[in-house]
């Protein structure tokens, strides 16, 4: 199987699109057709940005933006952080899910551990 990546600009929003193929996929060819003919851009370097979780702070709490699976904890208890730090990454249909510290301040508690899911609005951390 044969990779290409695309990264792809609809309505000023940059999507970046990973296919897979065989290389005698003639589907693929008449997809890349229409998305040309879409006015849809083919560059030459994309480069993935992990996506960052819209986050809401709940008086001392750190909330969930989305639901995801926690794949891995960025800070430990008693830990200083600033205003964009990164706190965990959960992962949601294959995607990496950055969740950053709204303000700044010291974590003194986690509420989750690798492995949990957590839905929207679940508290992830609370500042003390």
């Amino acid at each position: 199987m044969k990779t290409r990546k695309f990264k792809v600009i609809v309505d000023g929003e940059v999507y970046l699109v990973e296919v897979e193929l065989s290389e005698y996929d003639e589907s693929l060819a008449a997809l890349l057709r229409c998305l040309s003919s879409a006015q849809i851009k083919k560059v030459k370097s994309a480069v993935s940005q992990p996506q960052v979780s819209t986050l809401r702070t709940k008086a001392n709490e750190l909330l969930a933006g989305t639901t995801g699976k926690v794949v891995k904890i960025h800070v430990k208890p008693g830990q200083k952080v600033a205003k964009g730090d990164l706190i965990v990454t959960l992962e949601a249909m294959k995607t990496q899910i950055e969740v950053r510290s709204e303000k700044e301040g010291v974590i003194k508690e986690l509420k989750v551990k690798v492995g949990d899911v957590v839905k929207q609005g679940d508290t992830i951390a609370v500042y003390g």
